[in-house]
């Protein structure tokens, strides 16, 4: 998929796609559209802490935390991408993806 069909699907613009996917600089636009703080999941990508991420995919911190270390940064970064396309409206709460 070209990166500029994947920006707009996020209801970003392709450098702010990029400096996402090369920087993990989490656009604000993609917290709305979450309905989450930029923070939290920032954090999520820095490795900090996945408290808010974990409430959105309805599993434990330290689940989410375990899911964080194991795919590493880009990881990371792809998730959010991949959870903030099938999220549109925003509002949706994710069932559970932590086992």
């Amino acid at each position: 998929m070209e990166p500029i069909v994947i920006a707009a699907q996020l209801g970003i613009t392709p450098s702010a796609l990029e400096r996402f996917i090369t920087a993990g600089e989490v656009p604000a636009s993609l917290a709305i559209r979450l309905n989450m703080t930029r923070s939290s999941l920032q954090d999520f990508v820095d490795g900090e802490s996945a408290f808010g991420v974990a409430e959105k995919i309805n599993c434990t911190p330290s689940a989410a935390e375990k899911l964080r270390s194991a795919i590493g940064p880009q990881g990371a970064i792809g998730f959010l991408i991949g959870l903030t396309i099938s999220a549109p409206s925003g509002d949706v709460k994710h069932a559970s993806l932590c086992f």
